[in-house]
């Protein structure tokens, strides 16, 4: 470990707490007793990824845990701060991966980071931030298949050991999300002229979500009658059009795949063209990029979300994205962030199928990764939800 990685981990909790003061962190217990089993064990941990925060807390965790985790991120962060922010990042052990292309370098030394003393590297398998804390993106085969091929290439060194892929969930839980859901509603229909009706929140929120939709239609000016009649179906309309759009503009066309690889070459190319434009054509491409990062935000929101079934934390998460969409500000809330691992999976007890039908394996166990990981964030969440409901506010320990 460098000197510089020691001195920030040092200062890395304070920083933590001054730049999310309203943000608590609980490890459960079971999960700090997990990761010391887990040491001395080659393992790739792998998160659901649903804020911006989401590195920084892992770099907490690591502090917290006393583990050392290297980082497999996304290229554009390297390019932050004029090139200082890579700097930074480097010298934190983290790896530039590009979403928009092949990344055969970055996955070999991601694998060579899986030592057999313990090495831990975390991968976020959804590839892009969700921005819901309940449902799962689909998930990437990366984390799966760097796992496997890692424990045949230290099976080749005499390595006897395992590789762990660990599924580790983030609960982020609001302290009174009906108040946040309150405020955030009287705000937007005030900002639409929608008058205060007596239903639901979530019926209102589903009202004020559907009349921004209806602005965006305009601005594209997508013909009314030609437009899908469902809301999921309208905002994937929106999402394609804009998108498209963006493509144009940078001498291309959008390839064939899901909305994610679509999303993930737009930004490929915007980011190939910044870093080679001059100084004040940066501001245009940056924005540029803002409006990538709106459209995942948009395509995020989702109809079930608006159901009263769906859990009030949930929807106080839609709601935080509509206003930072709409006002372009995100209201601070009280929250705490509860991270409890779920149990590892061993990647000996699929190497030998790997070993015959690559393909076949990967996709099996990055299903098993998936629902893992999704059972996991529903059982945090139902509890969550139990203990509001018994009356009793849910306490919980700040570890920082």
């Amino acid at each position: 470990m460098s000197t510089f990685e020691k001195f920030v981990r040092v200062v890395q909790p304070w920083i933590f707490s001054r730049r999310y003061p309203h943000l608590k962190v609980e490890i459960e217990p079971q999960t700090r007793a997990l990761f010391d089993e887990l040491k001395t064990i080659p393992t790739i941990v792998c998160p659901n990824h649903c804020r911006h925060e989401d590195g920084e807390l892992l770099f907490l965790i690591s502090i917290l845990t006393r583990q050392q985790f290297k980082f497999l991120a996304a290229r554009e962060m390297f390019n932050s701060y004029f090139g200082f922010g890579g700097f930074v990042l480097r010298q934190l052990g983290c790896f530039e991966v590009n979403r928009g292309g092949e990344n055969p370098d970055t996955i070999r030394a991601t694998e060579h980071q899986l030592t057999p003393s313990g090495g831990k590297v975390v991968i976020f398998p959804e590839g892009e931030i969700g921005y819901d804390n309940d449902h799962l993106e689909p998930l990437e085969p990366g984390a799966v298949a760097i796992g496997l091929d890692a424990l045949i290439r230290l099976h080749h060194h005499e390595y006897q050991g395992d590789v762990l892929v660990l599924p580790l969930a983030l609960s982020y839980q609001f302290d009174h999300a009906e108040k946040v859901c309150s405020g955030i509603i009287l705000r937007l229909e005030s900002k639409f002229a929608l008058t205060p009706m007596t239903g639901s929140l979530h019926a209102r929120a589903r009202r004020i979500s559907e009349a921004y939709l209806t602005t965006l239609e305009q601005a594209l000016r997508i013909d009314e009658t030609l437009s899908p009649s469902g809301f999921d179906e309208r905002v994937a309309k929106v999402f394609q059009i804009s998108l498209q759009k963006l493509a144009e503009l940078m001498g291309g066309k959008l390839p064939t795949g899901s909305e994610r690889h679509q999303l993930h070459h737009v930004q490929s190319r915007i980011f190939a063209k910044r870093r080679k434009a001059s100084f004040f054509q940066r501001s245009m491409y940056k924005h540029l990029e803002k409006q990538t990062l709106d459209l995942n935000r948009l395509r995020s929101i989702k109809s079930h979300e608006f159901e009263e079934t769906s859990s009030l934390d949930s929807l106080a998460d839609v709601l935080r994205n509509l206003d930072f969409l709409i006002t372009g500000h995100q209201s601070s809330s009280s929250q705490t962030v509860v991270v409890s691992a779920a149990e590892p999976l061993k990647m000996r007890d699929y190497v030998d199928q790997y070993r015959q039908d690559r393909d076949s394996t990967i996709e099996k166990v990055t299903e098993e990764l998936r629902s893992h990981l999704q059972e996991k964030l529903q059982e945090m969440r139902v509890s969550h939800s139990l203990s509001d409901f018994g009356g009793n506010s849910l306490t919980l320990r700040n570890n920082m």
